[in-house]
């Protein structure tokens, strides 16, 4: 009986720190949009990031943009195979990177120029990218 108790407040206990890690809906849309306005800047030519947006968009929605940066960018470490920090690491920031950044590789191979006239057209309204 010990045994299952303490199974019981094992399961509770990590069941607690999962959810202390659980996004709100701005994380993830923080998330997205970062991965996002870096791709859409890399990928199409003529546009740039406009300095400190992406923080400022997060800011403005409530996010913990040094938290959730934070965990970003070890994402991306994560995934070019670099060192990276455990610490910083929320798993799900790593995974809805590496979803986003898919989404976007597919429609991306599917017509870089309707890709292009789409995304850049979006996060130049959102005030993300400029052109050079």
């Amino acid at each position: 009986m010990k045994t299952l108790s303490a199974a019981a407040v094992a399961t509770w206990m990590c069941s607690g720190v999962a959810f202390a890690d659980s996004l709100t809906l701005e994380d993830e849309a923080f998330v997205k949009v970062a991965i996002g306005t870096v791709k859409v800047a890399h990928e199409c030519e003529g546009y740039e990031m406009v300095p400190g947006a992406i923080m400022k968009y997060g800011a403005s929605a409530g996010v913990d943009v040094l938290r959730i940066g934070n965990a970003i960018a070890q994402a991306v470490r994560l995934d070019l195979h670099l060192d990276y920090d455990a610490s910083k690491a929320i798993p799900e920031v790593t995974r809805l990177v590496y979803d986003t950044a898919e989404t976007l590789i597919n429609e991306e191979l599917s017509g870089k120029a309707d890709f292009c006239k789409r995304w850049t057209n979006y996060y130049i309204d959102q005030r993300l990218i400029r052109k050079k």
